[in-house]
């Protein structure tokens, strides 16, 4: 068997892994809120040249997760893909993070956002609450009674807002070494890697070109 070649760089970090079928070849991970275009590439080789190159098919992170962070991940990822023929897959990073402890039970992944909570939740591996931006009480409404392990980065809180029946998993951010695990047995026509976001990019004009346009006061005539 081939060498699954994972990658993410959706929130706060990039991480790059090889999974081999049954263990994790090599891996790379790194905590940054910038630079992922650069560093990327270069993980890459690392990664590549401690552990070979037989790689069968690619896997990234889909979203949700920054404009930018997915955009790189995307980008990069289809293009090693196309470049080695292979299938490239498309997974959640909140799956990716629900799922990091194994898929028995009930799991939960919850990242904090301007608007509430990326949220989603699935059951023995399957969709309960697909990847959603709502409110932390919107999302705990959804969950189903019964124990639950919760992953993502505002995992605690939500662990302490529902109480005993909750426990909070060590999975806070995106890891390529699951989003390549995971990647295995899933079928490329049923995963593809296109950009999952769930709300509008916050880009504004600098305010030097909406003066420039009369929308701001100081604006020449």
């Amino acid at each position: 068997m081939g060498l699954v070649l994972g990658f993410d760089c959706c929130f706060d970090s990039c991480s790059v892994a090889l999974f081999d079928g049954e263990r994790i070849a090599e891996s790379a991970f790194e905590s940054m809120q910038r630079g992922q275009a650069e560093r990327l590439p270069m993980m890459t080789a690392e990664v590549l040249a401690a552990a070979g190159a037989n790689i069968t098919r690619v896997a990234v992170t889909t979203g949700p997760g920054t404009f930018t962070g997915v955009r790189i991940g995307l980008s990069f990822a289809r293009a090693f893909a196309l470049a080695r023929g292979v299938p490239c897959i498309g997974l959640s990073s909140l799956e990716v993070m629900a799922l990091a402890d194994g898929g028995d039970g009930v799991r939960a992944a919850v990242y904090p956002a301007a608007q509430g909570v990326y949220g989603a939740a699935y059951k023995n591996g399957e969709t309960l609450i697909p990847p959603s931006l709502l409110s932390t009480d919107d999302f705990i409404i959804q969950l189903p009674d019964g124990p639950l392990t919760i992953a993502g980065a505002a995992a605690s809180d939500l662990a302490m807002a529902l109480g005993e029946r909750a426990f909070a998993s060590g999975a806070r951010l995106p890891d390529a070494r699951d989003v390549a695990r995971l990647a295995v047995n899933r079928a490329p026509g049923e995963n593809p890697p296109h950009p999952l976001y769930l709300r509008a990019p916050d880009i504004r004009p600098p305010k030097r070109a909406l003066r420039a346009q009369g929308m701001l006061p100081g604006a020449s005539a």
